[in-house]
């Protein structure tokens, strides 16, 4: 039986090799650059809580002029991914139920928003809330803090050192160094740096 060796010094195999590590790289930068979320839900009849699939849920972008749409599924459940952070008014509607529209709902990014909506049968005029969800994800544990554009004008920074912003994530503290060299603590645990 004669078996073939592989020449280390391969062409091929380094380009493959670096192709691979390439991807791999690329698939963690992807997933770790979050800017937009997501809005998931059901959608029911009101008298009796029976799902209703085919409802058009709509997400529409008011500050830039574009809307996000989907169909619930024969659950009755909806999801809309990559909605930029803004303030939205979600709607649902489908024949023969009244229209209904969550208004206020306040999209950060990296969070996932659950918008459960209730139709009513009939033809009547949209029912309209006036509401604000909270942006919980069950499925996670992490600790995610979202800094606006207001916080970062009107805070001060006293070494002008944008990483400051870090301590207003709540379990985040300066690390041990004597000097502000970047390095904070999050929940006890500190960023170090394997390369040194």
């Amino acid at each position: 039986m004669r078996i073939a060796a592989v020449n280390a010094k391969s062409p091929f195999l380094g380009c493959v090799l670096v192709a691979l590590i390439l991807l791999v790289g690329a698939g963690t930068v992807i997933a770790a650059d979050a800017t937009t979320a997501t809005l998931t839900g059901r959608v029911t009849v009101s008298d009796d809580g029976t799902p209703l699939p085919g409802v058009a849920v709509t997400a529409p972008d008011n500050e830039r002029g574009t809307s996000s749409r989907t169909v619930t599924d024969a659950d009755g459940r909806f999801r809309v991914p990559a909605l930029r952070p803004a303030v939205y008014t979600v709607t649902a509607a489908l024949d023969g139920f009244t229209p209904f529209a969550v208004s206020g709902i306040v999209f950060e990014v990296g969070r996932e928003v659950a918008a459960d909506m209730a139709l009513h049968p009939g033809f009547e005029e949209e029912i309209s809330v006036e509401a604000s969800y909270q942006a919980i994800d069950p499925t996670q544990s992490q600790v995610v803090t979202n800094i606006t554009t207001r916080q970062i004008t009107a805070l001060p920074l006293p070494t002008r050192n944008y990483l400051e912003l870090a301590y207003l994530a709540p379990g985040v503290n300066p690390s041990r160094d004597v000097r502000f060299d970047g390095v904070v603590s999050a929940d006890g645990q500190e960023a170090r740096n394997a390369l040194t």
